[in-house]
């Protein structure tokens, strides 16, 4: 995903439980982009469908670590949060 979407886009992608797959991937991004514009970029991706995210989620910045890199463990707790409000809404 990253070869098709600006390099001032980050994005991290995790997992969510889903009843019916088990999970699905949920994809996190930061940055100067629509919902509606990463999607197409995706779609451009021509990622296998098992790969492609069931949901976009846009937050303020991709959490890190220390050491720069991303921080996997809060971007699925991100996630979670994101699909928790989304049920109750």
């Amino acid at each position: 995903i990253s070869g098709v979407i600006p390099e001032s886009v980050e994005v991290a992608a995790t997992t969510l439980p889903n009843e019916k797959k088990g999970e699905s991937v949920a994809l996190l991004f930061a940055g100067d982009i629509e919902q509606t514009e990463i999607k197409g970029k995706i779609n451009e991706a021509g990622l296998p469908p098992l790969m492609t995210p069931s949901r976009l989620i846009k937050v303020n910045a991709i959490p890190k670590l220390g050491s720069g890199k991303t921080d996997f463990k809060q971007v699925k707790e991100m996630a979670m949060e994101a699909e928790e409000h989304q049920k109750k809404s």
